[in-house]
């Protein structure tokens, strides 16, 4: 399978493996990218790829990667691929041992990517893979011969499935603007701005909210869906939002979908035959969204949340829009530990929806191993820019609990940065180190730490703000995080840097708990755009010194010396 600079870039920052699935009669461990159904017997895990110039999909690049869990029940599973809020991929493992004597596997798909579903059985270590092509609307699947591995005794049956009946005439009207109501009949997607709901005959089917912007509709059977719905955000794409809907088999309905903010009405009045998959990409009005570029890197935090916070480095990888994200934050226990994670994606629109990961096992200094550097899928961060100087977080992963709050610029924009949020024609005179040096950098013989420069104009004076993601001076192996921030002269800067402890993860955060502890200084003396040399002197952790070189291209819309980011 075809893997890209942007899909690596997270591996070149950490030095961790892709995430494809080793498969086989491991017992199953479920994971952000790995789900396990019947209880815990079947592994299912989704691949996915693209190319750019695809109209049917609101991201534009070349990309591959895995999909990202959406639980749903013990044997139904989704799977997102750019954005938390659209399933792309939904999966449901029946067992039919009473009945046939067999599990079946069905999937269905709201994306025309390539993708690959694996469904493995982890007590006979048998192994299904389908395959969708890329460019192709996904082809429902409805294998009733996937397993012929039932144990001897029996098991739940699985109910027939309706072979009933899809096509779409979609008609518009208008509505007055009002709040969206949940109901047994009726989701509200996208926070509650759009509402659906599905007809069939003389009845509104029962309908199940899958993410935030997709909905599941049963139509006989509660415990299967047969028609999937979402609404994707392409604002970025055409100024507009999408719908799209797919089902197993040809059906007849009326989808009704309601902008509460507009007013607006589409109804889609289905019949058998129609094609099973449908999308109007001309669907809704869209958001007036904020672009992404490089004046939107650099510090951020939450209000009230001193003493953790988040670094943003926007730059082009492989041809890509990236963010790459570094969030600084506490273990989810009552230790008071840092914990720090990182990863990266592409921006579409005004978010970037990131996998992270978080690591252990190696040691500060001369001892820092990079091949005991253990890695672990945390989950997923998305950050929404709703100006230059606000944004909103939302975290979900299996080991830690969610959070959702509003962030504020803590730094200005780089310095020499041109774009949304500001022009170079800010930069000082006579600066030798500019915005085109911010970003992530570290040494190859170190993998697994590094280093996340932010350079800006700070009360007037050019000023380095440093992150230094690392390990504890012991043998734990655990996480430490540094922070610290000094002018630059000439082409260097010796930064103090701070220590902190105290707190936890997410909502039991307290900033009035934070220990701030001095941990010493690191000075970084730069030899040109690629290159700078690091100085640790630290009473705490000892002193080291080591080259590191720049993992990311210059930030976007850098403009002088190390201009050329795109």
């Amino acid at each position: 399978m075809r893997r890209t600079t942007l899909t690596g870039l997270l591996a070149l920052i950490l030095c961790s493996p892709l995430a494809y699935g080793q498969h086989g009669a491991d017992p199953c461990a479920a994971s952000p990218i790995t789900l396990c159904l019947n209880g815990n017997r079947f592994k299912v895990e989704v691949d996915w790829m693209t190319e750019a110039g695809h109209p049917g999909t609101v991201q534009d690049f070349d990309g591959s990667g895995s999909g990202r869990v959406i639980p749903v029940s013990d044997d139904w599973t989704g799977f997102w691929f750019f954005d938390p809020d659209n399933l792309e991929v939904a999966v449901h493992v029946f067992d039919d041992c009473a009945g046939g004597g067999k599990f079946w596997v069905f999937a269905a798909g709201l994306t025309d990517v390539e993708t690959t579903l694996t469904v493995t059985d982890t007590e006979s270590g048998q192994v299904s893979i389908y395959s969708s092509p890329d460019g192709t609307p996904f082809q429902p699947i409805t294998d009733t011969n996937a397993f012929a591995t039932c144990p001897g005794g029996q098991q739940k049956s699985a109910a027939s499935k309706s072979i009933q009946t899809p096509q779409s005439a979609a008609e518009n009207t208008t509505e007055a603007a009002g709040d969206c109501m949940e109901s047994a009949g009726t989701s509200c997607l996208h926070d509650g701005r759009f509402e659906v709901s599905v007809e069939t005959g003389d009845s509104t089917s029962p309908v199940q909210k899958l993410s935030g912007g997709t909905a599941g509709f049963p139509f006989i059977n509660p415990t299967f869906f047969d028609l999937f719905v979402t609404i994707n955000d392409g604002s970025s794409a055409n100024g507009r939002y999408w719908v799209t809907y797919s089902m197993f088999d040809p059906l007849d309905f009326v989808l009704t979908v309601v902008d509460h903010e507009t007013g607006e009405t589409r109804i889609y009045t289905h019949t058998v035959s129609d094609p099973i998959y449908v999308q109007d990409r001309q669907a809704f009005s869209g958001d007036d969204a904020l672009t992404i570029d490089g004046t939107l890197s650099g510090s951020w935090l939450g209000t009230e949340r001193s003493g953790e916070g988040f670094i943003f480095d926007v730059a082009v990888v492989g041809g890509i829009p990236t963010l790459v994200l570094f969030y600084f934050t506490y273990e989810n226990n009552n230790s008071g530990r840092q914990a720090w994670l990182v990863g990266s994606a592409p921006i579409i629109g005004n978010k970037a929806s990131v996998p992270v990961i978080i690591a252990d096992g190696a040691q500060f200094g001369p001892a820092m191993d990079p091949d005991s550097v253990n890695r672990m899928d945390w989950g997923n961060v998305k950050v929404s820019f709703n100006g230059c100087n606000n944004a909103l977080v939302e975290s979900d992963s299996p080991f830690f609990p969610a959070v959702r709050y509003e962030l504020v610029r803590l730094t200005p924009a780089p310095t020499g940065v041109e774009g949304v949020c500001q022009s170079a024609v800010s930069v000082p005179v006579d600066t030798t180190i500019d915005g085109g040096y911010s970003g992530s950098w570290y040494q190859v013989a170190r993998d697994g730490e590094g280093f996340i420069f932010n350079v800006a104009v700070i009360d007037g004076v050019n000023t380095l703000v440093v992150f230094y993601f690392t390990y504890e001076n012991n043998t734990s192996g655990r996480q430490a995080w540094l922070v610290g921030s000094a002018p630059i002269i000439g082409n260097s800067a010796d930064v103090p840097m701070v220590i902190t402890d105290g707190t936890e993860f997410g909502a039991a955060f307290n900033p009035d708990k934070v220990v701030r502890t001095p941990w010493g200084n690191i000075k970084v003396t730069w030899s040109d755009c690629d290159l700078a040399n690091i100085e640790v002197t630290s009473e705490l952790f000892g002193d080291i010194s080591f080259d590191i070189n720049r993992l990311t291209p210059p930030t976007i819309g850098a403009t002088g010396n190390c201009g050329g980011g795109e």
